[in-house]
């Protein structure tokens, strides 16, 4: 399936508001076909305000979240100051890393508002664990079983 439009890339798209034209073609039956797109525009800012928010309930800097999802400093600084919107992989790596559903980062989803410290301690170590290899969880879990000694 081929598309061609009357603006020549996506990104010149989320610039606009009123409907474009997009031509389909259809290998199979040999055809193209008009199709007219009426766009949904989505601001970057719900999303930025979501990295920035999550972060800072996980106690964690925007540059820890940076090196946790593999990402320059700079290009999560974009994301979070909403210059930039990253790509679904990006996005997902990120929302793994948050703790949170992509639908939450979004905007899409409701956040849980009342949560206990208990929860929130839990949350980041969640966090936090999903970034640790096989060896540095082997230790971990020595640590907290003798932690768990201590206290009984």
């Amino acid at each position: 399936m081929q598309f061609l439009g009357d603006r020549n890339e996506v990104g010149e798209l989320a610039q606009f508001h009123e409907p474009y034209v997009l031509l389909v073609f259809t290998p199979t039956i040999r055809t193209w076909t008009r199709v007219v797109c009426h766009e949904q525009i989505v601001g970057m800012e719900p999303f930025a305000t979501n990295l920035r928010r999550r972060a800072e309930k996980l106690g964690i800097s925007n540059a820890e979240v940076a090196r946790r999802a593999d990402l320059s400093d700079r290009r999560y600084g974009n994301y979070v100051s909403g210059r930039r919107e990253p790509d679904l992989a990006t996005l997902i790596r990120i929302s793994k890393v948050l703790g949170v559903s992509v639908d939450e980062l979004v905007g899409s989803a409701v956040e849980k508002q009342t949560e206990s410290k208990e929860h929130l301690f839990q949350e980041r170590i969640e966090a936090a664990l999903r970034t640790l290899g096989h060896d540095d969880l082997q230790r971990l879990a020595i640590m907290v079983e003798a932690l768990a000694m201590a206290r009984t």
